[in-house]
This record gives C-alpha cells, structure tokens and sequence, in this order.
C-alpha cells in the first residue's frame, strides 16, 4: 500500500511522468499489485492509470540484470 501511495502521491503534487523499475520475481510482483491498488484509487478519483511495460538493463555488482519497467499514464 505504500508503494500505491507514494504514485498517489506522486501524481497530485504535479508529476506526470512517473515510471518505477524493479528486478527480480518478488519485486515485479509487488511492483504489479502496488499498481492494482493505485489503480483503484485513481479509479475513486474519477481517473485511470494504464501502464506501458518496458524491459530495460543495469549493471547491479559488476553483472548485468534485466530490470522491468512500468511508465504510468494516468488520464
């Protein structure tokens, strides 16, 4: 729910370009629901976010890692 919260957030004080990254199974995962949540509170407000998937790369340690990227439109 924070994670809702902080786009929430993000969106009300004026930004409209919002993307968040994550790697690895678990993250995505949480990544994704934190969205369905957002969603619904957008949806509350009259507004509806959609998300434009990406993949992208990252050196993490020395090794690359595939990072998975959500771009949120919210209309």
């Amino acid at each position: 729910r924070e994670l809702a919260g902080s786009v929430v957030k993000c969106y009300e004080s004026g930004e409209r370009t919002i993307e968040l990254r994550a790697i690895g199974a678990g993250s995505v995962n949480q990544m994704y629901k934190a969205l369905a949540t957002a969603r619904s509170i957008f949806a509350q407000k009259g507004l509806d976010l959609s998300i434009r998937p990406g993949y992208d790369e990252v050196e993490v340690e020395g090794n690359k890692r595939t990072v998975m990227v959500a771009r949120l439109i919210i209309e």
